[in-house]
């Protein structure tokens, strides 16, 4: 019964029952230590499991709000949301593109170019701004870096921090700021927002306003 138990347990790993019975036969093998191995994998493996459902909850709730949007959300969004892009570069909600997988940060050397910062350089910056004198930040360092690193002084730029309250520091989580940043978007669509000072108004996802937190550059949320 405990043979059938170790091999459920490698099973749940997706692991084959050749590798299996190899792992099992090997004169090297240590039972506690490989139970204590399958339990670390096993809590990444709820980890990655959790992060997904909250993805999906996530896309069926932004699938349920575009739904929901009347002509005039739909014309601020695209009006006013830039997305970062390490492939296109900038793309506006109703832009057309294919599936790609390619993170801002990736090691990718473009002629001369060591990677996509040195490939984009300014020019991100430079169509944000175009007719902008504020920016309203809701993406990851990696993204905004993008911006931040070329601005000027007659552009205002303010970022948005989703976070919880631990032991007195500020933990931002990713997948809960990611949709938070979702619902944020959603809440200056449907309120048309047009200053930065009717941003501290959101209350969403258990999240609210922390003015002790906030400064002129980052407005702070903290989730109750």
């Amino acid at each position: 019964l405990l043979r059938m138990q170790e091999i459920l347990f490698f099973r749940e790993l997706d692991f084959s029952l050749k590798s299996i019975s190899e792992i099992l036969s090997s004169p090297k093998y240590d039972k506690e230590k490989a139970l204590q191995e399958q339990k670390h994998l096993l809590k990444l493996k709820k980890e990655r499991m959790e992060r997904l459902i909250e993805a999906i909850d996530s896309a069926v709730k932004g699938e349920k709000v575009m739904k929901s949007f009347d002509n005039s959300q739909f014309e601020y969004i695209q009006n006013h949301l830039f997305i970062l892009s390490g492939f296109y570069g900038v793309v506006r909600p109703f832009d057309g593109v294919v599936p790609y997988r390619l993170e801002m940060q990736a090691k990718l050397k473009i002629d001369d170019k060591k990677n996509l910062y040195e490939y984009w350089g300014r020019d991100l910056y430079d169509f944000v701004t175009k007719d902008a004198d504020t920016i309203i930040n809701l993406a990851s360092e990696e993204y905004s870096k993008t911006i931040s690193k070329y601005l000027s002084d007659d552009v205002k730029f303010i970022t948005i921090t989703f976070a919880d309250l631990i032991d007195g520091k500020l933990v931002e989580k990713g997948t809960k700021c990611k949709m938070a940043r979702g619902e944020m978007v959603r809440f200056m669509a449907e309120n048309n927002i047009e200053y930065p000072e009717e941003i501290k108004k959101f209350n969403r996802l258990n999240y609210e306003f922390s003015p002790q937190h906030t400064t002129e550059t980052k407005i702070v949320f903290i989730q109750k």
